[in-house]
């Protein structure tokens, strides 16, 4: 959801904030981690670092508390 630019200020991805936002809307109606995985890598929606999503990525990101709130 956010990195550091050039001049080291953290700034937000807006890409990356969406995909945050549907995985915690997809994680709170029910859905397993591993259809969450499935239906970004079907939407073409790419990792941080380019990749089809595994259960595990899902997974970290739902337990990272700085991706709590995408916006900070």
């Amino acid at each position: 959801g956010n990195r550091r630019d050039d001049t080291g200020r953290i700034v937000e991805v807006p890409d990356e904030i969406r995909t945050i936002r549907l995985i915690r809307r997809l994680r709170a109606r029910g859905w397993p981690i591993a259809r969450i995985a499935l239906e970004l890598t079907a939407k073409g929606i790419p990792t941080k670092k380019g990749g089809s999503w595994r259960v595990s990525t899902v997974h970290r990101l739902l337990r990272n508390p700085t991706s709590n709130n995408p916006c900070t």
